[in-house]
């Protein structure tokens, strides 16, 4: 057993308590699956998982009548999670909340410069190479403002400005709040490749 990596509610308990009976009883846990963890498609589920299907690299946190069983190296992403259990009207459901499974996937102690290069690469331009777009990080000014070039069917796109805006920075700075802005320094007056061109 470990110390609990899991905060989870009073409500939450006595609902995950009842369902691990009604299921199994005391050999059988919760397990938590995350799919895509470090990016921002990453999400979380809880599935049964009887004492005969836990593997050695699992951890197991035991709460009053059932217990949570969660792979180790997924544990880096649960921290300061919490599970809570709400009622509304059309009956109640668990609420999982884990502000660090969407964490970059790359070493915490990389410079600014590689963690944006890696959220460009894993997350932004997989999304431009649609439109055969992509971007750059060109540099790091002022210690926190990402200086970007825009290339192939982005450069000189008339939906840029969007793209860059709803898109680009937003991604970015959800990812890295050390970032303190996202500038664009293309030369948009070349439209040869746009993917959309004004006029």
């Amino acid at each position: 057993m470990v110390e609990k990596l899991i905060q989870v509610t009073e409500s939450a308990q006595k609902y995950l308590r009842e369902m691990v009976l009604s299921h199994g009883g005391e050999d059988t846990g919760v397990r938590i699956l995350i799919a895509d963890p470090g990016t921002l498609h990453a999400e979380c589920g809880l599935d049964y998982c009887s004492r005969h299907e836990r593997k050695d690299q699992d951890q197991i946190h035991e709460y009053a009548g059932f217990c949570i069983v969660v792979e180790t190296g997924d544990a880096r992403y649960l921290k300061d999670a919490v599970i809570d259990f709400q009622q509304g009207s059309a009956g109640g459901e668990l609420v999982f909340h884990a502000p660090h499974l969407w964490t970059l996937d790359v070493d915490p102690g990389a410079s600014l410069e590689k963690r944006v290069a890696h959220v460009i690469d894993a997350e932004i331009n997989p999304g431009l190479a649609t439109h055969g777009g992509s971007v750059r990080l060109a540099e790091i000014t002022g210690g926190s403002v990402a200086v970007l070039e825009f290339e192939g069917g982005c450069q000189g796109c008339s939906a840029v400005g969007i793209t860059l805006g709803r898109r680009v920075k937003r991604m970015l700075m959800a990812c890295l709040p050390e970032l303190t802005g996202v500038i664009d320094i293309t030369d948009h007056t070349v439209t040869r490749n746009a993917y959309y061109k004004s006029g």
